[in-house]
């Protein structure tokens, strides 16, 4: 008996189609690398049917839905030297020796000028910094007291949680130095050698009331550090539960040595494939790029690192082109009206130009033209404006030295200058790319058969597993038609002639 033909594709993709228009619904395609592709119906001139695939991962469609339904954007924090600097007893020693063994001799070694006078005076002051709160600490881990202002100040039992959440009561100073907090904490509360003395950033204790009230953003954090350090750290940080619940913290507090939007907004544990930044509406504030993968640099909004000890002693001794604690206090109110720009900026062009585009898909009001698909959805369908379009470097309030990368963006629509070296890192390692930064991939249907010609080793084992598919692989699933606005990889299919598929970017 002759092998039947497999002819069913084409129909199955129909019937999808036709079930998706109907219940508003979206078919999804898993891939063998843990990442999905969302097929969305879509309408082609006459009576063609079109499905748009948007490789992503679902679980960053429910976010990002929900951020779209509430008006919320994910904001990260980083804590060490952004929010915060924490010191233990053996970190002031290593440093005191640092300062005294290294940074002094080279000092000294330099030839004799008033920078250099003014230089070895801010390491005397430094020293006697660290020296006063080495003190502080120890007395703190001895006696559970501390000598302050000439007077004995006895921690008090604080109510807080430990790595799992459990309730439990952790010993506090808390002391006013220079207008800032300065807080001295124990990890384990039976552990003194855990003791520990935090600075908080000057102007963080008023952005955060201001943040909690705007009630525009979702918090969370994302640091090196260990869990128990981290959810004490934010404790100090964020003490009435403002911007983050207890019950939140868990989940919204993530340690990881390489940071990546993916393990911090989504908890996505896969490799990802080509999904690179699966939040691109989260904005990151950080003191530092290069910890973040190179997908998510363009989401950040740089500050000064915060070095209480030498900015306390630069302030004193007036040293010029120096971040002081009044220069950092003024970038955290700058960082206020940044949060608050972008926030502004991004949802005005979903709710004003890329959400009425995408109904108008939805719809059917605006029908593809199928032989130039992949131009005309292009035309159709604004370019998004996510969080990196808008993110500003940071004004040189506090001497912030220039990213070598950078350059100056439009005026009407700013541009992170670090938007196109990432977009020409990614190419080198990833392969060939068109003029545009997009992975090609295109996929025909002949006599009922996909046939996948793939342009680049990223996008080939997707293309296959697309050209190969099977109907019990393919599940509706409850979509949103703004998820249209928020995923940035997508590939157009026709059930004839050809189509493209792009990814990256």
């Amino acid at each position: 008996m002759a092998k039947p033909q497999r002819m069913w594709e084409t129909k199955v993709l129909s019937d999808l189609h036709d079930h998706c228009v109907w219940q508003k619904r979206a078919g999804v395609l898993i891939a063998d690398d843990g990442s999905e592709v969302l097929l969305v119906p879509l309408r082609g001139e006459g009576s063609e049917q079109v499905l748009a695939g948007f490789h992503t991962i679902m679980a960053a469609g429910d976010v990002l839905g929900g951020c779209l339904a509430s008006g919320r954007l994910p904001l990260v924090f980083d804590l060490d030297e952004t929010l915060l600097v924490a010191k233990s007893q053996s970190q002031l020693q290593r440093e005191l020796a640092e300062l005294r063994d290294v940074r002094r001799p080279a000092l000294t070694q330099q030839p004799s000028s008033n920078d250099r006078a003014l230089g070895l005076a801010a390491l005397r002051r430094e020293e006697e910094l660290l020296a006063a709160d080495l003190s502080l600490l120890q007395q703190f881990a001895e006696h559970d007291a501390v000598e302050w202002g000439g007077a004995r100040l006895a921690a008090t039992l604080e109510p807080a949680a430990g790595p799992a959440l459990q309730p439990l009561h952790r010993p506090v100073v808390r002391l006013r130095r220079d207008g800032a907090s300065v807080v001295l904490t124990r990890i384990d509360p039976a552990l003194p050698a855990t003791s520990m003395i935090f600075h908080v950033r000057p102007g963080w204790e008023a952005a955060r009331p201001a943040l909690a009230a705007a009630a525009s953003h979702d918090v969370y954090v994302c640091t090196a550090a260990r869990q128990d350090y981290a959810l004490e750290a934010w404790r100090v940080l964020d003490p009435g539960e403002h911007l983050m619940s207890l019950q939140q913290r868990a989940a919204r507090i993530t340690c990881v040595q390489r940071k990546n939007l993916a393990k911090v907004v989504v908890k996505y544990k896969g490799a990802g494939g080509s999904v690179h930044s699966v939040m691109p509406l989260t904005v990151i504030v950080d003191d530092r790029l290069d910890v973040w993968d190179v997908a998510n640099r363009g989401q950040v909004v740089q500050i000064e690192p915060f070095r209480p000890y030498e900015e306390r002693a630069a302030a004193e001794l007036g040293l010029p082109d120096r971040p002081t604690l009044q220069t950092l206090d003024a970038q955290m109110q700058w960082l206020q009206g940044e949060i608050a720009r972008l926030h502004a900026a991004i949802f005005s062009h979903i709710d004003d130009v890329a959400r009425p585009a995408a109904e108008r898909l939805m719809s059917g009001a605006r029908r593809l033209k199928v032989d130039a698909l992949a131009r005309d959805y292009a035309d159709a369908m604004p370019t998004p404006t996510w969080t990196e379009d808008c993110v500003q470097k940071a004004p040189r309030l506090l001497g912030l030295a220039p990213d070598p990368r950078s350059a100056s963006g439009t005026a009407l629509v700013p541009q992170d200058p670090r938007r196109a070296a990432r977009q020409g890192a990614e190419g080198a390692a990833s392969g060939s790319t068109d003029e545009m930064g997009l992975f090609k991939v295109r996929l025909v249907v002949n006599q009922g058969e996909f046939v996948a010609e793939a342009t680049s080793d990223v996008t080939e084992k997707l293309a296959k597993q697309l050209a190969a598919l099977q109907p019990p692989k393919l599940a509706p699933c409850p979509c949103c038609p703004a998820l249209l606005v928020v995923v940035r990889k997508a590939c157009m299919i026709t059930e004839e002639g050809d189509g493209t598929a792009s990814f990256g970017g």
